[in-house]
């Protein structure tokens, strides 16, 4: 049997990579040149043609961005509903959820995912983590000592780049009755989410990091289990069938969607996914990984401190290193596109960088040591 071979050179050149090196697509993911082409040419549509294109897009076009995104995930539609961004999305849903359930969540969690929680629940049960010394076990460890109602956890920690065992978390919760609401957003186009395999009850994610689909767009993922004792406390235009003249309201996840969706930002979020629809998932992550552990190794090699997960299974495109203000300035004035969080410098690997840009960012670095 023949293997495909993905040839990442050629992808590349779909892709307009600002700076010298561009190292921060888990800041901002780089739009694909199609991905732009087809938004503006749907921005046209509505321009050329108001009216039958407000029309298409809301008889069939979000439909057909719900089914393509339903195939990537391996899920149904009625699972999932479109929302702007994943916090929007949280903040909807969450009003569905028992309040008196106790929540645990990672101390260094990022805090759209967290406040939420805060400000809704009654208890917020919150876990310090070294991620240098723990991972997937020792949270579940956590999780069968506290005994939560609900996990709140992202699939890809924002600083570390630490990426939970999700197949094995999630199937721990589930058979503990135990809530999972998994935020993928610095995970999802990285690697790949098989929902008919991972048994997660709530997902959120949005499109304008690692799927590489611009802001505006993201979704809510909610298990059929979840959903048969829902009560949503949010509804809109898309909660309601329309037969001409006639309306009723159908309490379903399309309560999430409240208001009309923005046409570009899903449009593109449906042609980011098709482009990864039609790439190998497990060549994709493979080289994510490849090009992250290569960073990690170099940067171990020159001594420097950085935040990682101990196990490669564990690891993503996200690396942040310890550097000098020296070092910061070497990759500032040869235009390395990287972020600084908190006292890190923090770079984001995708699938789109080579191995020699890593290996530059490295070599400039070494300069400043």
């Amino acid at each position: 049997m023949s293997v495909r071979k993905t040839d990442y050179l050629a992808i590349r050149a779909n892709y307009h990579l600002p700076g010298n090196i561009y190292a921060n697509t888990s800041s901002n993911g780089v739009m694909s040149d199609q991905t732009v082409h087809i938004g503006l040419n749907v921005d046209r549509s509505f321009q050329d043609d108001p009216d039958g294109s407000r029309n298409y897009w809301v008889r069939s076009g979000q439909q057909h961005v719900k089914q393509t995104l339903a195939r990537y995930l391996n899920t149904s539609v009625s699972n999932l509903a479109l929302v702007p961004n994943a916090s929007i999305g949280l903040n909807l849903l969450i009003h569905s959820l028992d309040g008196n359930l106790p929540v645990l969540v990672l101390e260094n969690e990022y805090p759209s995912l967290t406040a939420p929680f805060d400000i809704n629940m009654k208890s917020v049960i919150r876990l310090s983590f070294d991620v240098e010394r723990s991972g997937t076990k020792e949270i579940i460890d956590l999780i069968d000592r506290y005994k939560p109602g609900i996990v709140a956890i992202s699939w890809v920690q924002w600083l570390s780049g630490f990426r939970v065992e999700l197949d094995e978390l999630c199937t721990y919760c589930r058979n503990e009755n135990i809530i999972t609401c998994i935020d993928v957003t610095q995970a999802l186009g990285a690697f790949h989410l098989n929902l008919s395999k991972t048994p997660a009850d709530i997902v959120i994610g949005s499109g304008y990091k690692w799927v590489l689909a611009g802001f505006g767009n993201a979704f809510v993922y909610v298990a059929d289990h979840l959903l048969e004792n829902f009560h949503f406390k949010v509804a809109g235009f898309n909660s309601y069938d329309f037969n001409g003249d006639q309306y009723s309201f159908e309490e379903s996840i399309r309560c999430l969607e409240p208001g009309h969706l923005d046409h570009v930002s899903f449009t593109r979020f449906s042609a980011a996914l098709d482009q990864l629809i039609s790439m190998d998932p497990f060549a994709l992550s493979t080289r994510v990984l490849a090009l992250s552990t290569l960073f990690i190794h170099e940067l171990e090699k020159l001594g420097i401190e950085h935040l990682s997960a101990e196990s490669e299974f564990e690891r993503s495109g996200i690396v942040s290193a310890d550097l000098s203000q020296q070092q910061y300035a070497l990759l500032n004035d040869a235009d390395i596109r990287f972020n600084r969080r908190l006292s890190y410098a923090r770079f984001g690997w995708h699938f789109y960088n080579m191995e020699e840009e890593v290996l530059r960012v490295i070599e400039i670095i070494r300069k400043g040591l």
